[in-house]
């Protein structure tokens, strides 16, 4: 072999595939699946004494799980904006129930559609909704608006049918679900749901609406706070009577141990609905050439600190902030991972993993070599915030 041929041949080897486009061509799919409201603590994975998601428990079996993952924020919104834009929330501002997230933000969406992925989202929660700006860049993009919210039951059975569909092309793939984040109108969820973990329960719970108006009151009771006497959305005003039953829940153990039960039934039935997505990557084939990662965005207080659901969880509680975060990936061997992760160490990571190099504007650190068993270099911290304007 001539020396010109030894180092051509050497060039090839050491520069990545390409497209027709002359672009990476990547050798992976990547699914991620958020889990709106979902706190680690109350996975039987992270130690758990209630078996709410059985189905993730023997699929981790076969992933990496990092046991510290902190989200850089206390709500929705900016939670997801940090994992796809791998800025922390005072920089990319989405931080605002007025103002959405910039087009000029890079995100992983953009590099990704970029580089050939088809890319698509299904999402069930109103601060998804496109008009919050995490839309862009995707090809296709399923929201809710004017407040509603959706389930897995639905957004992943969509997932699952557009996989199918592009099971030809390389894909990005952003499945989302409300099932655990108030409101929960325990009247109407059904007994499979609602007494799945608490089936002895007999009390005033299961006639409520626990939504914001009623979760934010009886926090502003618990704080102190007087809570306005003014009609909500729906007209319905804080008289005697509904302020003497936030008052009894908020002085019932059995009935804030009830509530708890039933967001883990909605874990459970949330569980089921996901199983859909790695049952679809099966039957394509892509479960050996996908990268899969869930998440949790925030958590909930569940009689912490006195404090119950959510009023855009501006703490900075472990059951806030501790999320899971699990990911599995073809080429790496099942392992636990100890070390402090953040949601904006998503994106830089699913790069690397990809051969893509990681935009400048993100602020993540990549915790590749951590997934695939390689020692930690230098201490790793995270960082977040619990801000709201209006």
């Amino acid at each position: 072999m001539s020396r010109l041929h030894w180092v051509l041949s050497c060039l090839m080897f050491l520069a990545p595939a390409v497209s027709a486009a002359g672009q990476p061509a990547g050798r992976y799919n990547v699914v991620i699946i958020g889990v709106d409201g979902l706190r680690a603590d109350h996975l039987s994975l992270y130690g758990y004494s209630r078996q709410t998601a059985p189905r993730l428990s023997a699929r981790a079996a076969k992933a990496v799980v990092f046991d510290r993952a902190i989200a850089q924020a206390s709500w929705t919104l900016p939670s997801f904006a940090s994992l796809f834009s791998s800025r922390y929330p005072e920089e990319h501002n989405a931080n605002s129930v007025i103002v959405p997230m910039s087009r000029k933000e890079r995100l992983l969406t953009r590099i990704l559609h970029e580089r050939g992925w088809r890319t698509a989202g299904f999402v069930g929660g109103f601060f998804l909704d496109p008009v919050w700006g995490l839309s862009y860049d995707f090809d296709l993009y399923r929201g809710v608006g004017q407040g509603n919210f959706r389930f897995f039951s639905e957004t992943a059975a969509q997932a699952s049918d557009w996989i199918r569909s592009h099971q030809d092309e390389r894909f990005f793939v952003f499945v989302h679900g409300n099932d655990l984040h108030p409101p929960f109108d325990l009247t109407h969820q059904g007994e499979k749901m609602r007494h799945a973990f608490d089936a002895d329960y007999a009390g005033r719970v299961d006639s409520l609406l626990v939504d914001y108006m009623f979760v934010n009151n009886l926090n502003s009771r618990f704080l102190k706070r007087p809570p306005p006497r003014r009609p909500d959305s729906k007209g319905r005003a804080l008289n005697d009577d509904y302020i003497a039953d936030i008052d009894a829940v908020r002085s019932s153990p059995q009935d804030i141990a009830h509530i708890v039960a039933h967001y883990d039934g909605r874990i459970l039935e949330a569980d089921a609905a996901i199983e859909q997505i790695f049952a679809t990557l099966q039957e394509t084939g892509h479960d050996q050439d996908t990268i899969v990662v869930l998440l949790g965005d925030h958590g909930l207080e569940w009689g912490e600190k006195g404090l119950l659901g959510t009023g855009w969880h501006l703490t900075q509680y472990q059951t806030i902030l501790h999320v899971p975060l699990v990911l599995w990936h073809p080429a790496l061997a099942p392992r636990r991972v100890t070390q402090v992760v953040q949601l904006v160490d998503v994106a830089p990571t699913l790069l690397e993993m990809l051969g893509l190099a990681a935009t400048e504007s993100f602020h993540g650190r990549s915790f590749a070599g951590l997934a695939a068993g390689k020692p930690a270099r230098g201490q790793r911290y995270a960082f977040s915030t619990s801000s709201l304007t209006e």
